[in-house]
């Protein structure tokens, strides 16, 4: 379970390539699509300087009163061999709306993707969009991009900790749940439909208690080299936008409910010092 399971990416809400001759731990441990070992990454010839387990980047951070904006370059979690770029923005709009935007390359277009979202409970299905439970609390996402996705759900008894149709399960005698403890059980996959080196992944999340009943109406966002969303918020209209190429970047406009334009900026390119934020 641990080798094969829990240490590795497929149980994390991330993104998984596959290439089918990859070989983890040489060979000794299932290929599960995910970020290299420190031994996975010496075959690829590939040296990391500092720590062998240092092998992502915050590039960018800013928060204020409206949004918080982070921007991670995880390429060199992943093998040189199948990988050739992975960055992800994370949008928080306070408090509940989330939105995500992945760039992910391949070396080889034949090497499927799959973006990864666990849950505890059932994920309910309708199309691109999820819907769980959990206890007092719900949560909502929505697939944007890629246009042609294929969104699945894997899990539940038998599937809990399921690699590429393999169950490996823990036990219990090494492993046992605490008194209130859960272990998720579900997962989301979003696969694209379309063979391509390069795909982007734009997810939008909203999180509340029981009563929230379905997400705002979204639009998708598209220029010549940006791709995003608008959406209604809190009696606001918002506009997003994520960059496609170059360096990631983007910007964000929020608009009131008499049209004035509350801000318009784009997102910072680098770590805004933090000193003083908590005030």
């Amino acid at each position: 379970h641990r080798p094969n399971y829990f240490a590795r990416t497929i149980a994390h809400n991330t993104v998984l390539v596959y290439d089918p001759e990859e070989k983890f731990d040489y060979g000794k441990v299932v290929n599960d699509g995910g970020q290299v070992w420190p031994t996975s990454t010496r075959q690829a010839g590939r040296e990391i300087e500092g720590s062998q387990w240092d092998k992502g980047d915050i590039t960018a951070f800013e928060t204020n009163r409206w949004y918080s904006y982070v921007c991670g370059d995880a390429t060199s979690a992943y093998s040189p061999a199948k990988l050739e770029l992975f960055t992800r923005q994370f949008l928080h709009i306070q408090p509940d709306v989330f939105v995500i935007f992945d760039r992910v390359a391949a070396t080889d277009p034949g090497f499927q993707k799959y973006w990864l979202l666990h849950t505890v409970n059932e994920p309910e299905l309708e199309g691109t969009l999820a819907g769980v439970r959990e206890r007092e609390g719900r949560l909502f996402c929505k697939t944007v991009l890629p246009e042609q996705a294929r969104v699945r759900k894997v899990g539940g008894p038998g599937h809990e900790f399921e690699v590429f149709g393999r169950n490996y399960p823990p036990a219990l005698t090494y492993y046992p749940l605490e008194s209130g403890e859960e272990w998720g059980s579900w997962r989301i996959e979003v696969l694209p439909t379309e063979s391509s080196k390069e795909h982007f992944f734009l997810h939008f999340l909203i999180a509340g208690d029981r009563s929230l009943d379905g997400i705002p109406e979204i639009s998708p966002e598209s220029e010549e080299n940006r791709a995003g969303i608008s959406f209604a918020y809190q009696e606001k209209l918002y506009r997003v936008l994520f960059l496609k190429s170059g360096a990631p970047g983007g910007e964000i406009r929020i608009t009131g409910k008499d049209h004035e334009i509350i801000l318009e900026e784009a997102f910072n390119e680098s770590c805004r010092h933090q000193a003083g934020i908590g005030n």
